[in-house]
């Protein structure tokens, strides 16, 4: 940005007309928005909700939390089970 600023002095001082080559983008971009009439949109935040967690593991809700996540997300294959009889 510094070799800008004195880019655009010594033309300003000498009056020559800035090569649009030289002009750092983000300035570039400012100065075609405005001429079109452009405004700058700011960009903008998603907003999440804090959800509260477990505090303590308990062996009866870890217990029922992967069963619960078995049984929705069907991550067992029931063939594959050997259950001893």
């Amino acid at each position: 940005m510094q070799h800008y600023n004195t880019y655009e002095a010594c033309c300003a001082e000498k009056k020559i007309a800035e090569n649009h080559w030289a002009i750092p983008h983000d300035i570039w971009r400012e100065i075609e928005d405005s001429k079109n009439g452009k405004k700058k949109e700011n960009q903008r935040t998603l907003e999440f909700e804090v959800v509260q967690g477990i505090k303590e593991f308990l062996h009866e809700e870890v217990l029922d939390r992967v069963a619960w996540l078995i049984a929705v997300d069907n991550q067992v294959n029931w063939s594959d089970l050997k259950i001893h009889k």
